[in-house]
């Protein structure tokens, strides 16, 4: 358990609890008595299908609440992948989000944002009081669905939908008539298969991925701090320091004075044992393959990664 108590006592680490829980991404818009105004939320929620109702709750603080509550009507503008620009262009407060953005009219004089993947026109039905928000339940009156993936938000940062690969036990064989494969196909079924194995070795070590990623590059790197470790393992902050904490209490990460981190003993340990099986389970895997074969696909690799190959 990584953190635990009465909200009230410890409303950040609160904070982080709930940021566990992955949604997608919003852009709420309607027409102000003098201009239009829109939100990002990832609060919003369907609530019935019939009738057809959706929720969301803008804080109580929002400087675009009145203007909400005098309107007829709203949009909600389901973001798509690409769109988290756009997620932080109306996340801000303050200042004209849709000067140069250009965009349609919809009912009710609710802004319609282009390229999203999903758009609601709902007629404002009622409010609740909720807290330090307000709950706002609206009528869909027209929907509109898209091609593309949705923006996804979890954990204090943006990501995109990805299958499982711990549900990807097995992967449908490739067509050998579609040959050549692109080098991104290859790469993802790559990805997937190799995930999947590597999970199971770090579970065997007593370990997460997170967890393994932290400690391999603490041994790679010697002493780090929490941005540039976030950085190598390619995790954002909260799901680094969550890991420290984890392995600081198991003795295999040590804290520094400077407040960097470094592997202790167990931990350069475990993590070259954890190595050694990963080495072994490569071999078995790629056991027909020549070992000229094998460092041109290194090369191939360290190439698309950036990284200059050691001479």
């Amino acid at each position: 358990m990584l953190e635990w108590g009465d909200p009230q006592n410890d409303p950040r680490a609160f904070r982080r609890t709930l940021g566990h829980y992955g949604t997608g991404v919003a852009v709420i818009t309607a027409q102000g008595e003098a201009h239009p105004v829109g939100v990002t939320v990832n609060s919003f929620a369907s609530v019935s299908l019939d009738p057809p109702l959706v929720l969301w709750s803008p804080a109580n603080t929002s400087t675009s609440l009145p203007a909400f509550r005098k309107a007829p009507g709203f949009a909600v503008n389901v973001l798509a992948s690409h769109q988290a620009e756009l997620s932080s262009r109306f996340a801000k407060s303050g200042g004209d989000k849709f000067a140069d953005l250009e965009h349609e009219v919809g009912r009710h004089g609710a802004p319609l944002l282009p390229g999203c993947i999903a758009r609601l026109q709902c007629r404002r039905e009622t409010e609740f009081p909720g807290g330090d928000h307000t709950i706002m339940i609206g009528r869909v009156e027209h929907f509109e669905r898209f091609t593309g993936t949705p923006l996804i938000f979890a954990q204090g940062r943006y990501g995109v939908p990805l299958d499982n690969p711990e549900l990807d036990s097995e992967i449908a064989p490739l067509n050998a008539e579609a040959r050549p494969y692109t080098f991104l196909t290859l790469l993802r079924r790559a990805y997937l298969a190799r995930s999947a194995a590597f999970r199971q070795e770090a579970a065997s070590a007593g370990l997460t991925v997170n967890e393994s990623r932290i400690i391999y590059h603490l041994d790679a790197n010697g002493r780090l701090e929490i941005p540039a470790l976030a950085r190598a393992a390619l995790l954002d902050s909260a799901s680094v320091e969550d890991a420290v904490r984890t392995l600081s209490a198991r003795a295999m990460v040590r804290r520094e004075e400077d407040g960097s981190f470094v592997n202790t003993e167990a931990g350069t340990a475990v993590n070259s044992a954890l190595r050694e099986v990963s080495a072994v389970s490569e071999s078995d895997q790629l056991s027909e393959l020549s070992r000229e074969t094998i460092d041109g696909a290194r090369a191939v690799l360290e190439a698309f990664a950036r990284v200059s190959p050691k001479t």
